[in-house]
């Protein structure tokens, strides 16, 4: 082999090594006098200019109070800036940021797609990265940078997982899809004569690479049918949408006549699937058998809770949605807390009333004194919020930490991450993390309410639990109500 051939095979060698291990520059980096960077990167949901990663992050150092013998802000600064949900965006974001010496850690991206596309460059470069609200499980499996997701990646724990990565929201697979299955099950019953029969919609728009997130969901969901699952539901179609076809999907619906829908999609595609389905109902003038609806947690949003409180005004229709937080919870989860709800507040009018995530001195004295973010937003479920805001928390402890041994850097942090995986501390939760991603945790289920006493709170219910054989329901006024327990297959 000529010399410039074989140096050339090492120096591509080196880089798949790189990409494989999860390893990259280990020097150490100081302040030096001065500051070294934390990014995080964020997407705008719905239609009103909020961003809840931001409004986390944000808030996460808006409540922060200096020690006596340590301030995290005097060593580090955190800025944002938004990915636009396209993967090409968070791609060229992660190159330009493998480039620079001083950026310490990242936390993001804001979704599953940008996410995957952005971190084998954090990789190469050896900087961490918390993830706040990526949770496909093909994006902590080693790829290469500019590849796409496959079904090994999404079914494979046991594959080789970035070393640089450690992810707060629990994985799809098999944790959400399981909670999505046992929805189904639950509330078809044990003792139909028949199988349920589902539909599943995956979404495909390939300029925000939603099939990174819809396909592992829909692919699991797809084996859990059988008898050997315990399954109790038949799929009779599956079809990929884009939110440039979704009219395509009708014929499938008038033909199959599921039981279920499940539609595996980010927000935008959730509601025009069910405008199109609403508006065929509206056409055909029959009466149909209810269909029930059941989503993933992407799209526990405000806009899509105001759609169906609409549609069960006049249709035969329930939603379902499930989600990795419970947000009625006084004592496991930050909802309830009153300090945090109160900057989250802050932060969610700062960025749609002012349009601005740190609000200027005249903006604060306009401020509203909101007892909760009900009143701008709707209800916001604060799952986003609660990550990013505890991936700032665990990023103090780790500067903290190697401050405290002279030794802040990129490998300092990343060794913080791994040696306290077992228990990552935030306000809003504890983490166990094992190779990377996040297996402590339960998924409920949440519906819209149409109840007066919920029109003024709270509009995603939660009630009862599940588990794989021990069921709870709770019948009230407001219509069926259900929590499922994702069995946390892992353990």
């Amino acid at each position: 082999m000529p010399v410039c051939r074989f140096l050339g095979a090492i120096a591509i060698a080196s880089l798949v090594f790189s990409v494989s291990c999860g390893q990259g520059p280990t020097e150490t980096l100081t302040s030096s006098g001065h500051k070294l960077k934390i990014k995080y990167f964020y997407s705008i949901g719905g239609n009103r200019g909020y961003a809840p990663i931001e409004a986390g992050v944000e808030a996460a150092l808006a409540d922060y109070e200096k020690e006596p013998d340590f301030n995290f802000k005097d060593y580090v600064e955190v800025t944002g800036e938004s990915d636009d949900d396209s993967p090409a965006k968070a791609e060229i974001n992660a190159r330009r940021i493998r480039r620079d010496p001083d950026v310490l850690a990242v936390i993001g991206h804001g979704s599953s797609a940008t996410t995957f596309a952005a971190l084998p460059f954090y990789s190469e470069a050896g900087i961490p990265i918390i993830i706040p609200n990526a949770s496909s499980p093909s994006v902590l499996s080693i790829h290469p940078p500019g590849s796409q997701p496959s079904p090994r990646m999404a079914s494979d724990h046991e594959s080789p997982h970035f070393s640089n990565a450690v992810r707060l929201i629990p994985g799809d697979v098999p944790d959400q899809a399981h909670a999505m299955a046992l929805t189904i099950k639950k509330i078809w019953g044990r003792d139909q004569p028949a199988h349920a029969k589902v539909l599943l919609i995956c979404e495909d728009t390939q300029e925000t690479g939603a099939s990174v997130y819809s396909r592992p969901i829909c692919d699991h969901l797809n084996k859990m049918e059988s008898r050997a699952e315990g399954g109790n539901y038949e799929v009779v179609d599956r079809t990929d949408l884009n939110k440039h076809s979704v009219e395509s999907v009708l014929p499938i619906l008038r033909t199959t006549k599921p039981d279920f829908v499940v539609v595996a999609s980010y927000p935008l595609l959730a509601r025009l699937v069910l405008q199109v389905w609403h508006e065929d109902r509206q056409r055909e003038h029959t009466t149909r058998q209810q269909v029930v609806f059941i989503m993933p947690d992407a799209c526990l949003a405000p806009e899509i809770r105001d759609q169906a409180q609409d549609l069960r005004k006049s249709e035969l229709f329930q939603l379902y949605i499930t989600y990795p937080m419970n947000l009625n919870a006084p004592t496991d989860s930050c909802a309830k807390r009153n300090d945090f709800r109160a900057a989250i507040n802050k932060q969610a009018q700062c960025q749609v009333e002012f349009h601005h995530p740190r609000c200027e001195d005249d903006d604060k004295k306009n401020l509203k004194d909101y007892g909760d973010t009900d009143q701008i937003l709707g209800q916001i479920p604060e799952t986003a919020e609660a990550f990013a805001y505890d991936s700032v928390l665990i990023l103090e402890e780790a500067v903290k930490d190697c401050v405290r041994d002279g030794d802040l850097g990129r490998a300092c942090v990343g060794r913080f991450l791994q040696e306290h995986h077992a228990a990552l501390q935030g306000l809003c939760q504890t983490y166990h993390v094992e190779k990377g991603d996040r297996l402590n945790a339960h998924y409920f289920v949440y519906y819209p309410d149409t109840s007066p006493e919920s029109m003024k709170g709270n509009k995603w219910p939660a009630l009862g639990s599940a588990n794989e054989d021990d069921y709870e329901l709770d019948s009230s006024a407001t219509g069926q109500q259900l929590r499922a327990d994702s069995r946390n297959e892992h353990n």
